[in-house]
């Protein structure tokens, strides 16, 4: 992620914010499946788990897309090109 900010790579970039991305999800799934696998909770909860994994996952990937749409609207239409 670093390495593309310096070069100045979308591409790298956003690599490294998806790598970051997928960390953070299976962080989620881990703590969803250990919630599950406990045998203590009911369904009522496992279902309320399920729902907030899936919401923060889609928040991760979300942030994700805006940083990507304005990082290339930024690069097209603001910054400074070399002719």
């Amino acid at each position: 992620m670093l390495l593309g900010w310096a070069s100045k790579s979308l591409l790298l970039e956003a690599f490294g914010i998806d790598s970051v991305v997928e960390l953070f999800s299976g962080r989620v799934l881990l703590w969803r499946l250990r919630v599950e696998a406990s045998g203590s909770a009911s369904a009522e909860l496992a279902e309320a788990v399920e729902r907030r994994a899936a919401r923060y996952v889609g928040y991760s990937l979300y942030a994700l897309v805006a940083y990507v749409v304005l990082s290339s609207g930024y690069g097209l239409f603001i910054a400074k090109r070399i002719n």
